[in-house]
């Protein structure tokens, strides 16, 4: 995907679409991850008191989260998943983290509201466990949540992250 130099806080919903659309990637890979930073337009929208067309993205405009966004679609279908369920959403509960709107709470309002509606768990964890771009991938993606006991493990994959939490491991 070829992105240009524009700065990522001046990017708008259309401006990520035509990133999207002009890369070379299949229709479904750019229809979900449009669906995708769908979600996110309308959470910031909502916060801001705004709509879609007129928000701009800061952090999930910059290139990280368009590879962690269209990353996932690829991934989607290169392995073959048609369907998304999720265990309940774990986010933190106090705490602050740094954005380009400010210091903000932890968990987000971002975050929050894409997670409207969607299963959650709030912790006593003081770092954000789930960020926008994260909630948006689950939202959007997700058909809904299963209760452990109908689920039969056949695989697993573990990622770890950086940063270094004191009670729990930080892995997906």
């Amino acid at each position: 995907v070829a992105v240009s130099q524009q700065p990522s806080y001046q990017r708008h919903l259309k401006d990520i679409h035509a990133i999207i659309d002009r890369s070379t990637l299949s229709e479904s890979v750019k229809e979900r991850a449009k669906r995708i930073f769908l979600e996110v337009a309308r959470a910031e929208a909502k916060i801001h008191g705004s709509t879609i067309e007129k928000i701009h993205f800061h952090e999930v405009g910059a290139i990280d989260s368009l590879v962690d966004i269209v990353g996932t679609s690829i991934c989607m279908e290169y392995l073959g998943i048609d369907d998304v369920y999720s265990s309940p959403v774990k986010v933190g509960g106090g705490g602050f983290v740094s954005s380009a709107h400010g210091t903000l709470p932890v968990p987000t309002p971002a975050a929050l509201e894409i997670l409207r509606d969607y299963p959650v768990v709030l912790t006593d964890i003081q770092h954000e466990l789930t960020t926008p771009t994260g909630a948006a991938i689950i939202k959007a993606l997700s058909k809904g949540t299963l209760p452990i006991a109908k689920l039969k493990i056949s695989l697993i994959g573990y990622g770890a992250g950086t940063q270094e939490f004191e009670r729990i491991p930080n892995l997906l």
